[in-house]
């Protein structure tokens, strides 16, 4: 959407803000500094691979804001033109290619206007006989598709918890699992050399760890991250999962899979996607596992394979139970626990001294220095300090939205930001009034929300053109190819017409077969080392262009003449000329066989040491050949 476009382009300024301010304020830094930010220099070719990320960025944002448009233009399409704009989008082979989304957005544009144009003129012609007059309704000024509780929020009222007695806080006394525990603790921990680390708690870390795994799962799912990975077809038509575009589906493990569907479909398995998509463990048990199985619950087949003494806790929200499998594990340890009658606090304790003992505890809060350590070679403040700003601009963005552009995000996915958000968004981020930034910026501010929003088509037109000046507005005069300097080299070829003016594209090493040259002017372009078998030349002079060591077999030149071509240890076959005359093109050591010229007269370009048979010269005279 619009606001995700301008986070992406505010990150990138500030970004590149923050390496020129660093690269500035080095050489008056200290030593330590200095050396500091040395390390944050990039190479060339770091640098470009950056730039490269920066405009995926980019093209990303654009990428989203275009499939907005796209589910707008998609909700007031007919039927035919539903499925028109979908086929368009459907056949767009990759992902990322905005021209072609672009092109059959604008075309279902313009299908929409014209329909509304012809619904409107029909409903003007409807007034002119149904003309009456009604009463204004007092809610005409409300938006019909707002319910009540969008215009005055539900109260939460607070519950009270009402109980018949409560339970004080006091010291709880500990029992003798709990002090075996404790025992076997600071055994562990007295023994073990330079222990700095403080207490640890099982039941935090893995609430912990789950709480992150859950926000990466919540970020995988947010809009924002489908366009990185779906297609603009998704996009528009909102999909869960991404479709193959054609050229995936008739890949070889495409077929595979559908082979594989069919095979489940006709055993009679009721859950085919799962099937698909299992994985298999084969005598391949997990002893003592801490965390459940990562694949999901119905998604795997094991055979002799269970968790044996398994540490994590089952049918509990923190191990997140629909994410494995819960019939597959053999003696659970704090189920084991449960059994015997141990309270939640002692379970804890023992699972706490396990994890101690196994050193799984040590693992852990290892992992967690480590990450606690990647600070950017040293300049953790300096980095995070632009990531900051740029998120609390983009909050403070946010915040600022009014009644109207809200509903636009909510009914749209975007919306186009105010002047004077906009001006406190460059205040924000240190760009001055003064600046090139607010002068590219003024035509913006002079329109009003029609003006935005036919400005923000034309881009998208633009894009769909994509250098092309006419695409979509009028006929265009569809004018041949024009190749320079483009030499074929080591390129056999078969069954492909050349068309086209051709200047400096030498053939080399490059034979071909049934591939004829019709309109194919070449100026510079030798052929050397490439036979041709039925290859005729039609209307195709050239001029400067030999053909030397290249056989040629049913090449029947019409009319083509050719000028300071000399054919040079190039043997003819069935090469008839007709209506070709030549000039200072001799042939030499040039044979011929089942020629001849037709039609053809031939200026200063004798035969050198040539040999032929069977030719026919057919009114074709010669000067000083």
């Amino acid at each position: 959407n619009k606001i995700f476009l301008m986070y992406n382009i505010l990150l990138l300024t500030t970004l590149f803000y923050s390496i020129f301010y660093f690269t500035v304020s080095s050489s008056s830094s200290k030593d330590n500094d200095f050396q500091k930010f040395e390390n944050l220099k990039l190479s060339e070719k770091s640098f470009q691979v950056i730039h490269k990320l920066h405009i995926n960025w980019y093209l990303v944002s654009v990428k989203s804001l275009l499939s907005q448009l796209g589910k707008e233009v998609y909700r007031d399409l007919d039927h035919v033109g539903k499925k028109t704009f979908i086929t368009c989008l459907d056949n767009i082979n990759n992902e990322g290619d905005l021209t072609e989304s672009a092109r059959c957005l604008i075309d279902s544009k313009r299908r929409l206007d014209k329909y509304k144009k012809m619904k409107l003129k029909f409903m003007n012609y409807q007034k002119g006989f149904y003309r009456r007059r009604f009463a204004r309704s007092p809610y005409r000024l409300i938006d019909k598709n707002l319910t009540s509780s969008e215009y005055i929020p539900k109260i939460n009222p607070i519950k009270i918890k009402k109980m018949s007695s409560y339970k004080l806080l006091d010291k709880r006394e500990k029992s003798p699992v709990a002090r075996v525990s404790n025992l076997i603790l600071n055994f562990v921990k007295k023994n073990q050399v330079n222990e700095t680390r403080k207490s640890f708690k099982w039941k935090n870390t893995l609430k912990k760890i789950q709480s992150v795994k859950k926000i990466m799962d919540d970020q995988k799912k947010l809009p924002g991250a489908k366009p990185y990975t779906y297609r603009m077809y998704d996009l528009v038509l909102e999909n869960d999962e991404p479709t193959e575009s054609p050229k995936e589906r008739a890949s070889f493990v495409s077929r595979a899979k559908s082979l594989l569907s069919l095979f489940f479909h006709l055993t009679g398995d009721e859950n085919i996607k799962k099937r698909e998509e299992s994985n298999v463990r084969w005598l391949s048990p997990r002893i003592a596992p801490v965390m459940p199985d990562k694949a999901k619950a119905g998604n795997q087949k094991n055979f002799l394979s269970p968790d044996i003494l398994s540490l994590y806790e089952e049918n509990n929200e923190i191990t997140d139970k629909d994410n494995h499998q819960q019939d597959n594990s053999l003696i659970n340890v704090p189920k084991l626990l449960s059994h015997f009658g141990m309270s939640t606090y002692d379970k804890d304790k023992f699972i706490e001294m396990l994890m101690e003992v196994s050193g799984a505890a040590k693992s852990f809060e290892e992992a967690s220095s480590i990450l606690k350590a990647l600070h950017f070679f040293e300049t953790k403040n300096e980095i995070m300090d632009a990531n900051e700003r740029i998120v609390e601009s983009f909050n403070k963005l946010n915040n600022s939205l009014n009644f109207y552009q809200k509903i636009d995000m909510k009914k749209k996915g975007f919306t186009f930001i105010e002047v004077d958000q906009l001006d406190q968004l460059l205040q924000d981020q240190g760009i001055k009034n003064d600046s090139k930034v607010y002068e590219e910026l003024n035509y913006y501010r002079n329109m009003d929300r029609k003006d935005r929003e036919a400005s923000l088509w034309l881009k998208v037109e633009e894009i769909a053109k994509n250098g092309s000046m006419y695409y979509g507005k009028m006929r265009f005069k569809r004018t041949l190819p024009v190749n320079i300097l483009k030499p074929t080299v080591l390129s056999p070829y078969m069954f492909t017409p050349i068309l086209g003016l051709s200047v400096l594209g030498p053939t080399i090493l490059s034979p071909s077969l049934f591939s004829p040259l019709i309109l194919n002017p070449a100026v510079l372009s030798p052929f050397i080392l490439s036979p041709a078998i039925g290859m005729p030349f039609i209307l195709s002079p050239y001029v400067l262009s030999p053909y030397i060591l290249s056989p040629i077999i049913m090449a029947p030149f019409i009319l083509n003449p050719y000028v300071l071509s000399p054919n040079i240890l190039n043997p003819y076959v069935l090469s008839p000329l007709i209506l070709s005359p030549l000039v200072l093109c001799p042939d030499i050591l040039s044979p011929q066989v089942l020629g001849g010229a037709i039609l053809s007269p031939s200026v200063l370009s004798p035969a050198v040491a040539t040999e032929s048979a069977l030719m026919a010269n057919v009114l074709s005279p010669t000067f000083l050949s």
